[in-house]
C-alpha cells in the first residue's frame, strides 16, 4: 500500500451542469404536482464552501 498510495490523486467536483439539472428536476416536480413547493430553490445556498476554502480558496469557484 505504501508504494501505490502516491499514485493516487483524489480530487472531488460539482459541476454546473448538475446544478442545473436539480433545477430542472424541481421545476418538473412542481410542474407535475409532486412537491407543495411552489418555487424552485437555489440549490447553490446548499453547498458547503467554507471547508473546501479552507483547504484550497483557489480551487472553490461558486458562480452566484
Amino acid at each position: 500500500m505504501t508504494s501505490v498510495w502516491p499514485e493516487n490523486h483524489f480530487f472531488l467536483s460539482l459541476d454546473q451542469s448538475l446544478v442545473l439539472a436539480m433545477e430542472d428536476e424541481g421545476r418538473w416536480m412542481i410542474r407535475n404536482n409532486l412537491t407543495r413547493e411552489r418555487s424552485v430553490p437555489d440549490y447553490r445556498n446548499y453547498i458547503y464552501t467554507k471547508g473546501l476554502e479552507e483547504i484550497k480558496p483557489e480551487a472553490v469557484n461558486i458562480i452566484r
